[in-house]
């Protein structure tokens, strides 16, 4: 089994600038970390590729565009808007 080691601040910095404009296996490569490592690091930094961008902000506009209030949507489009939560103790 692999040990696991910390993230850097360095390395942070370097997945927040190269994580939008090159492949998570080219920085996987360069890190000496393994691609899912990387995704995994990007979702939780917050950093996103451009068309993820732009599918989630098509997501949550979708409700407008169509004219048509969320009650109404079908489920797995606000699964997808994360109009749902997950369930927690009982309570949604």
């Amino acid at each position: 089994m692999a040990v696991r080691r910390g993230w850097t601040p360095a390395e942070d910095e370097f997945v927040r600038r190269a994580y939008p404009k090159y492949p998570a296996s080219e920085i996987a490569k360069y890190l000496g970390r393994t691609k899912a490592a990387v995704h995994i690091r990007a979702n939780r930094l917050g950093v996103k590729k451009p068309h993820e961008a732009r599918r989630e902000i098509a997501l949550r506009n979708l409700p407008q565009a169509h004219g048509k209030p969320k009650r109404e949507m079908p489920r797995h489009v606000k699964e997808a808007l994360g109009v749902y939560t997950y369930w927690r103790g009982g309570t949604w």
